[in-house]
């Protein structure tokens, strides 16, 4: 998957790199600057149009059923951060249901990598639902022990 996403050389780098971490945290903290994360509240119309816009994970992939309602949590280009907030009129709230994670990655591949296990797994690691979390941090663990 990553080969194909990767050069040879950043692919090569990727996987000395996850042999050698010991740590579920330690993964974490090499990759919480993957996104900018802001919570907004939005208005329940604006919720499928807004699902439509950016790049969400499946957490049935994690076997979580997704009960997502009203809530939204997904990926969006950092170029595209200001016309997605104004046209839906989405409002800056800390206890928001929805969660936009800016990105300056291409937002194409970022498309392709939240349809895999790992995407899932991060997003729901640093979840404030701690089930989520505790299932985003547990499925970590699980790739990283399968890769060594």
């Amino acid at each position: 998957m990553f080969s194909s996403l990767l050069g040879t050389t950043q692919a090569s780098r990727l996987r000395h790199t996850l042999r050698d971490l010991a740590e579920v945290d330690d993964l974490l903290t090499r990759l919480r600057h993957r996104a900018r994360v802001h919570t907004f509240a939005a208005h329940r119309a604006a919720v499928p149009r807004l699902r439509a816009l950016v790049a969400t994970n499946d957490l049935r992939r994690l076997g979580v059923t997704d009960a997502a309602g009203d809530r939204v949590d997904g990926y969006v280009a950092a170029s595209d951060m200001d016309v997605v907030v104004s046209s839906l009129s989405l409002r800056p709230d800390p206890g928001g249901s929805v969660t936009l994670r800016v990105t300056t990655f291409d937002i194409e591949r970022v498309r392709l990598l939240v349809a895999t296990d790992l995407v899932s797994a991060l997003d729901a690691s640093t979840s404030t639902d701690p089930r989520l979390q505790g299932t985003g941090r547990r499925t970590l663990s699980e790739l990283l022990e399968s890769y060594r």
